[in-house]
């Protein structure tokens, strides 16, 4: 047991001894584990510091070189790596020519660097130096050379230290900035204006600048002294509107004042002045102030109103102007202005015509244009040029237009005068068309003339048959025929002086009824075989007192319009009746609502009239027909014809229905017992024994009424011309009884065979004849009034009547 003790003993001391190391190692291991941690931890706080560092001086324009120096001489040079980014070359190219500093630096400062390096070398410091130095690249870099000298510990100068920054960009900087200080003085010393600025919270001027006695009359100081304020020299009227400004200021980010006022000068004269205004920020303020600018803007308020008065003058003229008026573009032709002619003739509103083309609305043709332009560029101007304008609704208007290029706001533009000349041209084509008319009508008369001559002969001798045959003769009825046809034939030469407005009215009672009949064959006749017409009669007399001869021309014309207006084929209907007139319809010519008319209605299956056309259908010369196609003159005279029986007309049309035509005559109410149809008997017989001198130049009817009457019992004295006819009344003037004479004789006319009867016998009895009318002679200065006249053909039962009661003294 004591041995046991005796072992345990060291064993235990051993084993603490061991223990206690290990702990002791364990602390050891701990500690240097710490350390090794703390290392590498300063390790990577170190490397990211020099990264920093490295960044820095990476992204630092500046950078630091020093110069050794030995007995006063340089002897070495070291180059921070900055001089890359600054000059362009390394450290190493520095060190390899310590002389290459000074041999980069520009020419032009190199004495101004020799200057400072001089007295770093006397051990002087020099003030900093700006100057220029060449880049590797070749760019000129301005840099800030900034250098102090080193000395050891007995103050002997062993280097220079130089910090270089590229002050490149700030030096441009500088000078931008410089010359904007610049700009902005000359600006402040040349502003034709009030520069000014205001502090927000006391309303004090800050800053007056510019023509501020020039303006207001007063100097800048008056201003910033206090000693006036603004408001007190704007007008009291205008004062409402600069607070309303401020207050808009005030309350409105980023609102920018621009509105204009009245101010009174210190010597009392008014101007108009323009205040433009903001709200900003400026360094020298802690708040915003007003910053603005004042202008005098009177001359341009007075040329302004003086402009505006002269448009006013302007745009009265233009638009009260009865001439077409456009202001366009000269190329393209866009209208920018036009006047209220020109809106009234198109038919345009203002909104469809700014903005387009000429050529869009129709005022002239593309070709038209370029013809114009080619004119106005070789001149300058146009004058009096023939054009048409297609209005809005497609008629065309024929204008004469000129033009000429004026400056509106430094712009070349085309002013247009057109003049409207269609009513012009209108008025012309009728001046023309009623030339040709009269001449027409000269032509007709001279037919008629000739043809009454004839018509007399034929008449004439069928009467003579008549006379001798007797009732029971077969050919009786031939006769009645030829005379009928006869009267027929007058009438046509009626109609023939009715369109050259040359006709004589023969009106008598008439059965409107029997006209219609009479006339139908020759209705039937103006139609062609597709169109079917169809009368219908009243079941008794229509009386009326009328020409027949211009009935059955009204007839005619509404015939033959209604044939033209049915090319494909249709119906006509005639028909007649009696009527009142309704009290509804307004004519000149209509008698009393009470009244009843005798009515001819004509009604086809054509193609109908619209309501402008019916507005119009009766007004002279207005024809819906081709050119060629259509005198204008078919309802005209139609409508005189009705008005000259104190009648009227009534139309009732639709598009693609037909047309109806009333006629009202008015009724003859002492109806007379003939019936209106000519009368095929022997003339009764009104003889007589007196002489009479017959006067005619044509020699079938000269021989007809000489055996006429001869026939009638009288003597008779035949002259084949005027003079002759003269010469026998010389010779036998008391024998004579009576002188029947034509007007129209070559040599010596019926009126001077009158004259010379006269002068040898003022108690001679004549009858005048001639085929052409009263108004037609009076046109070739051969009428005479208040003397008995026979218009040819001559009925002989009418030349005898007319003879015995001019014998008889009882006319």
């Amino acid at each position: 047991m004591n041995d046991d003790l005796r072992f345990a003993e060291p064993q235990q001391a051993a084993d603490e001894n061991a223990m206690g190391r290990t702990v002791e190692l364990e602390r050891s291991n701990e500690q240097l584990r710490l350390e090794i941690t703390e290392r590498k931890r300063v390790e990577a706080a170190l490397r990211a510091s020099e990264e920093r560092f490295r960044r820095l001086v990476d992204s630092v324009t500046d950078y630091l070189f020093s110069v050794q120096i030995s007995e006063g001489t340089p002897v070495g040079t070291n180059h921070g790596p900055g001089c890359v980014s600054v000059t362009g070359f390394t450290p190493q190219e520095y060190e390899n020519n310590p002389s290459l500093w000074y041999e980069m630096v520009h020419e032009d400062d190199r004495k101004a660097v020799l200057g400072q390096i001089n007295d770093l070398l006397r051990g002087k410091t020099p003030p900093p130096l700006e100057h220029r130095i060449i880049h590797k690249s070749g760019w000129i870099r301005w840099v800030k050379n900034t250098s102090i000298p080193r000395f050891d510990a007995e103050g002997n100068l062993t280097a220079y230290d130089s910090l270089i920054s590229d002050i490149t960009e700030c030096r441009a900087t500088m000078g931008a900035l410089r010359e904007n200080e610049a700009k902005y003085r000359s600006f402040l010393e040349n502003f034709e204006g009030i520069a000014y600025q205001i502090d927000l919270l006391t309303m004090q001027p800050l800053m007056v600048h510019g023509t501020v006695s020039e303006i207001t009359g007063y100097t800048a100081d008056d201003f910033l002294s206090g000693r006036i304020a603004w408001l007190d020299i704007v007008h009291p009227e205008d004062r409402r509107i600069i607070k309303e400004e401020i207050s808009r200021l005030e309350t409105g980010a980023g609102y920018v004042a621009n509105y204009t006022y009245r101010i009174r000068r210190k010597d009392g004269a008014m101007r108009w002045a323009r205040d433009i205004c903001r709200k900003v920020m400026v360094a020298s303020q802690e708040e915003p102030i007003y910053q603005g600018a004042v202008y005098d803007v009177t001359a341009r308020i007075e040329a302004m109103n003086e402009l505006i008065a002269l448009e006013a003058r302007f745009s009265k003229a233009f638009n009260g102007l009865p001439l077409l008026m456009t202001i366009s573009t000269i190329d393209d032709g866009i209208y920018l202005e036009v006047n209220e002619r020109f809106l009234e003739v198109s038919g345009f509103s203002r909104y469809e015509v700014i903005g387009k083309s000429s050529v869009e609305i129709g005022w002239m043709m593309s070709s038209e244009r370029d013809d114009l332009l080619t004119v106005l560029r070789q001149h300058g101007r146009i004058r009096e040029i023939p054009g048409t304008l297609t209005a809005k609704d497609g008629h065309k208007v024929d204008c004469i237009y000129s033009g000429e290029i004026i400056s509106i706001e430094n712009r070349d533009l085309l002013l247009l005068i057109g003049e409207d000349v269609t009513e012009q041209k209108s008025l012309a084509a009728q001046l023309c068309h009623s030339q040709k008319l009269e001449t027409i009508g000269q032509l007709a008369g001279g037919i008629a003339h000739d043809f009454n001559n004839i018509l007399t002969a034929i008449m004439g001798y069928a009467n003579l048959i008549l006379m001798k045959m007797p009732d029971s003769d077969i050919f009786k009825g031939h006769i009645e025929e030829i005379v009928k046809a006869g009267d027929r034939a007058a009438n046509l030469t009626r109609s023939l002086l009715s369109f050259s407005r040359r006709e004589t009215h023969d009106r008598r009672s008439a059965d409107l009824n029997i006209i219609i009949e009479d006339i139908a064959k020759l209705l039937r006749r103006l139609i062609r075989e597709d169109i079917d017409m169809q009368i219908c009669v009243a079941g008794e007399k229509i009386p009326i007192f009328a020409d027949v001869g211009q009935i059955e021309q009204v007839l005619i014309n509404l015939v033959t319009n209604a044939r033209d207006a049915m090319p494909n084929g249709g119906r006509i209907v005639i028909e007649t009746g009696v009527r009142k007139a309704d009290v509804s319809w307004r004519s000149d010519t209509m008698l009393s609502a009470e009244d009843p008319y005798g009515v001819i209605t004509v009604t086809d299956t054509g193609t109908g009239i619209d309501e402008q056309v019916k507005e119009k259908i009766f007004e002279p010369f207005f024809t819906t027909k081709e050119s060629g196609k259509g005198t204008g003159l078919g309802l005209s005279l139609v409508s005189g014809i009705v008005k000259q029986h104190h009648g009227f007309i009534r139309v009732e049309s639709q598009i693609g229905q037909g047309t109806t035509f009333r006629i009202f005559l008015p009724l003859l109410i002492e109806i007379r017992h003939d019936s209106g149809r000519p009368h095929i008997v022997a003339a009764q017989r009104l003889f007589g024994q007196e002489t009479v001198l017959l006067a005619e130049d044509d020699t079938m009817v000269r021989e007809l009424l000489r055996r006429y009457l001869a026939d009638h019992g009288y003597r008779v004295l035949e002259a084949s011309d005027g003079l002759q006819a003269v010469n026998i009344f010389q010779e036998r003037w008391e024998e004579i009884d009576l002188l029947l004479t034509d007007v129209i004789m070559p040599g010596m006319n019926g009126w001077q065979v009158y004259d010379e009867a006269v002068r040898i016998n003022p108690l001679v009895k004549v009858i005048f004849m001639s085929g052409y009318t009263p108004e037609l002679m009076e046109g070739k200065g051969l009428a005479k009034s208040g003397l008995p006249f026979i218009m040819k053909p001559v009925v002989p039962d009418k030349l005898c009547r007319h003879i015995r009661e001019m014998l008889d003294n009882t006319l």
